[in-house]
């Protein structure tokens, strides 16, 4: 959760940093974002080459725009994008990120994992970092070390069962019981059967449980 709350705060300084752009800019970037969303890369692709080139220090659509390169395949064009992105805003991980992406595709894993290195002493709780990671060590034939950065990523899980966990402590102070039993269930859906939460949140939705009917009241 930890890791959550940081990346959003650098996510505002990152569109504070962007400045006031002409509302145009927002307007045709939002349109951009929707065929980026519905899957017509190549139209986005088309309209960010010239929102980015009308306004070239608006950086949501440098992302955007380095995004739907990498999935348009343009490595080489995303690359140039988000490398410049990056060196002009390095507290943003989403660039990183997705500069990492297609460093991996451009089969440069050296440089991917330069990078991820850097993020992970800033953003340890991240499981985004720890998954690329895992994928690099998977290509160098590094099991263990894979598997390692894997099982920290799994890790994460446990911060969306706490969210739940506290919805469901809020839900039985409401005196609505069931939301609350309802809410731990989902608590345990995000937990591996060796956490050390799993048996507390177990047990406490035991006791939630609405008492069995005897067979005189199923009777009635």
């Amino acid at each position: 959760m930890f890791f959550r709350a940081v990346s959003f705060l650098v996510a505002i300084c990152f569109l504070i940093c962007c400045g006031s752009p002409d509302p145009k800019v927002w307007e045709d970037y939002a349109k951009a974002k929707v065929c980026y969303s519905q899957g017509r890369i190549d139209e986005s692709v088309s309209d960010l080459g010239a929102l980015t080139a009308r306004d070239a220090a608006f950086a949501p659509g440098r992302l955007l725009y380095g995004r739907a390169l990498f999935f348009h395949r343009d490595y080489d064009k995303a690359r140039e994008v988000l490398s410049s992105l990056q060196n002009d805003h390095p507290e943003s991980v989403e660039a990183s990120l997705w500069l990492v992406r297609t460093l991996v595709q451009l089969n440069k894993p050296g440089e991917a994992e330069a990078i991820l290195v850097r993020l992970l002493a800033f953003n340890p709780d991240d499981p985004r970092l720890a998954y690329q990671m895992a994928l690099i060590r998977e290509n160098r034939s590094d099991l263990g070390g894979a598997k390692d950065f894997l099982v920290s990523a799994e890790g994460a899980d446990e911060d969306l069962a706490l969210i739940h966990f506290e919805s469901a402590r809020l839900s039985f102070q409401l005196h609505n019981a069931d939301l609350a039993r309802a809410e731990l269930t989902r608590a345990l859906g995000f937990l591996s059967p060796t956490s050390l939460l799993r048996k507390p949140i177990e047990k406490l939705r035991s006791n939630l449980s609405p008492p069995a009917r005897t067979a005189a009241e199923e009777a009635r």
